[in-house]
């Protein structure tokens, strides 16, 4: 790097061309924190990753919490997700069943277009807390919301096993996120992403429908 581009950096400052500080920031913490967690994530590789001082997170979110917010926020807005959202509700001329099944294509579309979804959730689980609580209520609970009158007529239809349809919920949405995410998961079935999409689509389908 240049000495005027080394400038840019420490002060936070970035060329017109390229995208503001926030959005910079708020894309490196997307790929920092679900891939290395809250507690192993430094402001500094985020910074670094963005390209701005690190000076500039305590200025525009107020530390690493305010930044872990802020990214939540960024998540649950993307358009992958209110496409998502959308696609579940909307089952127009379809059988349950075959909403069913767009239900689980939307959940792993999701965890291709938006990695930070099974990634986030693969590293907070094992820690309850407020920041799994957030990820629960801003990213989660709106798919849980839309979903569960499908997940219930389902059940009506013997479509779904009779259990909970809340732990129906859950169940699926873990085992498809863990093995979207999990490294050594996605050894055991397949390095490439699209024969991965393809076998965790099919598996879940036989697993979960009847």
């Amino acid at each position: 790097m240049d000495d005027a581009g080394e400038a840019r950096r420490r002060t936070g400052r970035r060329p017109k061309t390229a995208e503001s500080g926030r959005t910079a920031l708020l894309r490196a913490a997307l790929n920092q924190f679900s891939r290395k967690g809250y507690d192993g994530t430094s402001l500094r590789a985020v910074a670094d990753e963005a390209g701005v001082d690190m000076a500039l997170i305590n200025r525009l979110f107020g530390g690493k919490a305010g930044l872990w917010s802020a990214m939540i926020d960024l998540a649950a807005s993307h358009e992958s997700r209110t496409a998502a959202l959308s696609a579940i509700k909307d089952g127009s001329g379809m059988g349950v069943r075959q909403r069913l099944e767009l239900l689980i294509d939307v959940v792993v579309d999701v965890s291709i277009d938006l990695p930070i979804f099974p990634g986030l959730l693969l590293q907070e689980a094992s820690t309850p807390g407020e920041r799994m609580d957030m990820l629960l209520d801003r990213l989660i609970g709106p798919f849980g919301q839309d979903a569960m009158p499908l997940i219930e007529e389902g059940i009506r239809q013997k479509v779904i096993a009779d259990v909970a349809p809340n732990v129906f919920f859950s169940l699926l949405m873990s085992s498809i996120t863990l093995a979207m995410a999990a490294p050594h998961h996605r050894r055991m079935i397949s390095t490439d992403p699209v024969e991965l999409a393809a076998v965790v689509r099919a598996a879940a389908k036989a697993i979960f429908l009847k």
